[in-house]
């Protein structure tokens, strides 16, 4: 084997003379054992995203959520202060009590809404159990101030028991579609598990 550039022939055939060629073979020749040095190349490490544990889109819809319960608040307060101050401030307890029916039904309807998002988006087991718990305990929350709202006397203590059942019923109504849906994907993990 021969380690060179190869001369060119001439015109007529022969081989032109060249450079010396030196060959694999030749006495002087002694291999390179100098240690080759490593070469430095790092895999590109991607930086991990941290995940996020509530989504903020369902975060946006209990703030609004919370802020609906509010403005109901509110008018109920506005309203008990507009009955007991003085005849003038009357004429507003209509306005100020649809602006508070209002925002109580936006509340029950958003409530509903983050419950069904929650369970879309987050995938735990325990959360139909969660679901399930906290829909009786409103139902029977609901039940005890009716019945308790039956036996008072008195009329302002009587009015609101009668407005935190309503509440608890629609917050209940409005937990339905989430439970249901809980249980549903509930379900249908269990079945591709023991498909697996």
């Amino acid at each position: 084997m021969l380690l060179g550039r190869r001369t060119p022939d001439r015109t007529d055939g022969t081989r032109a003379r060249g450079p010396a060629v030196r060959s694999l073979h030749a006495p002087n020749w002694r291999p390179d054992t100098r240690p080759t040095r490593p070469y430095r190349w790092s895999v590109p490490r991607s930086t991990p995203t941290r995940r996020r544990s509530v989504d903020p889109t369902t975060v946006a819809l209990a703030v609004l959520t919370l802020g609906a319960f509010g403005l109901a608040a509110t008018a109920r307060a506005a309203v008990a202060w507009a009955t007991a101050g003085p005849g003038s401030a009357g004429r507003y307890v209509d306005a100020i009590a649809v602006c508070g029916a209002c925002g109580a039904g936006a509340g029950v309807l958003l409530f509903g809404a983050t419950l069904v998002l929650a369970v879309r988006r987050h995938r735990a087991r325990g959360l139909p159990v969660v679901l399930g718990f906290v829909t009786l305990a409103m139902v029977i929350g609901a039940v005890v101030a009716g019945l308790a709202a039956g036996r008072l006397g008195s009329y302002d203590a009587a009015t609101g028991l009668v407005v935190l059942r309503t509440a608890l019923a629609g917050l209940a109504a409005a937990s339905l579609p989430a439970l249901a849906l809980a249980a549903l994907r509930a379900r249908t993990a269990r079945a591709r598990r023991r498909v697996a």
